[in-house]
């Protein structure tokens, strides 16, 4: 991995490529991945790389710098960049990188697989679900793909799911075991 500091020994970006920015030149980073993270790259990706300071050598997370940038981002009225709670692919249930309930908010990004139709909704974490919903047209059928998620602690776990052929008639409702819906990122924003 690749970095350049700030004139406080802060990480101002980092990268698995070189990187210059102005008149600095980036470094190598020889020490160990932070707690938490098990690659530079997942680091890189999930941390807020502005609040670690390079100490002898390591990648140290220094949580009154984290509050600082947060309260920075809130008195300038710039938007505080999201987290990056999970960044995979699944249509079970899913494990957050950390708790809801240190977020106002989170957002599901999804879509329906087979068609790579995407959507997402954002919802306040002191709601107890989410529902996710794609429509799909297949075979000149009109679809709609439901799944509910319960939200508790770092977990998202599927409550219902379903498939429903709103062309036939009657409406054709499907309970599934499976959801037609495939996550693939949940974003917590403080």
């Amino acid at each position: 991995m690749k970095y350049i500091l700030d004139n406080s020994g802060y990480v101002e970006s980092a990268s698995c490529n070189p990187i210059s920015c102005d008149d600095k030149v980036s470094q190598e980073y020889t020490g160990t991945i932070p707690d938490g993270y098990e690659t530079l790259d997942e680091w890189i990706l999930y941390a807020n790389i502005r609040a670690y300071k390079i100490v002898n050598n390591n990648l140290v997370y220094d949580a009154a710098k984290d509050a600082e940038l947060q309260e920075e981002w809130a008195n300038t009225g710039q938007n505080i960049p999201p987290v990056i709670l999970f960044k995979n692919s699944t249509n079970g249930d899913i494990t957050l990188r950390d708790d809801i309930s240190n977020y106002k908010y989170i957002e599901v990004i999804y879509g329906n697989e087979s068609k790579k139709i995407g959507n997402s909704t954002k919802v306040p974490t002191y709601f107890d679900a989410i529902g996710l919903i794609c429509a799909v047209t297949t075979n000149g059928h009109m679809w709609v793909n439901t799944t509910e998620y319960t939200l508790s602690g770092k977990k998202l776990t599927i409550s219902r799911c379903g498939n429903n052929d709103v062309d036939s008639t009657p409406a054709i409702n499907y309970s599934a075991t499976t959801s037609a819906i495939t996550v693939y990122e949940v974003l917590g924003y403080k």
